[in-house]
């Protein structure tokens, strides 16, 4: 299972992805060690400090200082790497272009679409009334 936290640096919010998997017979050296290969990452915030450290996820010695400026480059940088990826992955951009001549762009406005379904279902009701009559 895999839970979320919420932690506030100043006005700036991130939310954090704890680990959760079992490692079979690693020790608390072990999970805690950068160079263990059953090394857990982990985030360790201090109280009166707005950053918290954390490991770099290729597990090096490697420290990484966590700010309000660094967490919204990670944002960003995230974010680019996913949208490329998904990207990549749906082929979202062929699609289009594939499908680009068979389509047109419609405007979908639904209260138009609630008048043609008022319009037809008042039309029906009329003709049903004229044949009960």
């Amino acid at each position: 299972n895999d839970s979320v936290e919420t932690i506030s640096t100043r006005n700036t919010k991130a939310k954090v992805s704890l680990e959760v998997r079992e490692v079979v017979n690693a020790s608390d050296e072990d999970v805690n060690d950068p160079n263990s290969k059953d090394f857990i990452r982990f985030m360790s915030a201090k109280q009166g400090n707005d950053a918290t450290t954390i490991y770099v996820h290729d597990h090096s010695l490697r420290k990484t200082k966590v700010n309000e400026t660094s967490i919204e480059e990670c944002a960003r940088v995230l974010s680019e790497n996913l949208q490329d990826t998904f990207k990549r992955v749906t082929k979202s951009d062929q699609i289009l272009q594939l499908y680009d001549q068979f389509v047109e762009p419609e405007q979908f406005d639904p209260r138009d679409e609630l008048k043609r379904s008022k319009n037809a279902i008042e039309n029906y009701l009329r003709r049903r009334a004229e044949f009960a009559y």
